[in-house]
């Protein structure tokens, strides 16, 4: 027996087992958070999927995927300056130039390494 109602239920001042009558405040945020995991893709997710699709079709090229998804990374950045939105971009398109997983993905969408405009 604890003298603190650990595992009573309807312990002192309400601590205790939630009651089984409906979910607790906790349960309820649980339940939120499931939900949205189980959200329909949003409209952005839907474009980066058909960029990927036009890519893979051959309906636009490594440098047409590279700036749908550089303008759909920073489309939540248009307040800033224009030098700064642009140098954000830079950096961005050369990270993705530069990653492995890009590399492989443009090799399985056309059977060929990335070529890179110094190459």
């Amino acid at each position: 027996m604890g003298i603190d109602g650990i595992g009573k239920r309807g312990g002192a001042g309400g601590i205790g087992a939630p009651e089984a009558a409906g979910p607790s405040g906790a349960a309820k945020t649980g339940q939120s958070f499931a939900s949205e995991l189980h959200k329909p893709a949003s409209a952005e997710a839907v474009r980066g999927s058909s960029a990927l699709e036009d890519f893979k079709a051959g309906r636009i090229d490594m440098n047409g995927y590279l700036d749908q998804k550089v303008s759909l990374a920073t489309a939540h950045l248009e307040g800033l300056p224009p030098a700064d939105l642009e140098h954000v971009r830079s950096l961005l398109r050369e990270q993705l130039t530069s990653d492995p997983g890009f590399a492989e993905l443009v090799e399985k969408a056309t059977g060929r390494p990335p070529v890179t405009d110094g190459e």
